[in-house]
């Protein structure tokens, strides 16, 4: 039962840590482009800025969050397992796991509502005298959050249980 529920966190945590290393490559390639342009043509491109920084950069930063949970790669503190009994620690693992889940639901929310909005005003920034859509943008937050929250469901039995019984693939922490 826990592999299926591990595969249906799986592939939406590859899914959006591919769209992840795709705007990577893309934003090389735009600043390449934009470094060609102004040498060859001493101009810029059109909404170069505005396009590193409105998708490039949230893609790369959001979309792989759900695939660093999964590999327990997510930042932890230990300051209570440094002082909790052994014992004790499992319960304040799930503890742990239930406030990030909370916190994470809570992200989407507000990323959920935000993108709502600024696709209903048709968000968009000047760039270079006209405008860039940037609205589309606020749903890669809404996606990366939702692949993360998905991923930490998957590992909320984990807290009750000791690292040893994990499945394989969900890190040590999360």
């Amino acid at each position: 039962m826990m592999k299926h529920l591990l595969a249906v966190a799986i592939l939406p945590s590859r899914l959006s840590t591919t769209l992840g290393a795709i705007s990577i490559s893309a934003m090389a390639l735009h600043i390449s482009a934009e470094v060609l342009s102004r040498l060859i043509w001493g101009q810029s491109l059109f909404g170069t800025i505005e396009i590193i920084s409105y998708y490039y950069m949230v893609a790369a930063s959001f979309l792989p969050l759900a695939s660093a949970q999964l590999q327990g790669q997510m930042i932890s503190t230990d300051v209570f397992a440094k002082i909790v009994p052994a014992r004790l620690r499992p319960v304040t693992d799930f503890l742990g796991r239930l406030v990030s889940l909370a916190t994470c639901g809570m992200l989407i929310w507000a990323a959920w509502a935000q993108a709502l909005s600024k696709t209903r005003v048709n968000e968009a920034i000047s760039g270079l005298g006209a405008p860039v859509l940037v609205w589309p943008s606020r749903w890669m937050l809404v996606i990366g959050l939702g692949a993360l929250l998905l991923a930490q469901l998957i590992q909320l039995p984990r807290g009750i249980a000791s690292d040893e019984d994990a499945p394989p693939g969900t890190g040590e922490r999360g």
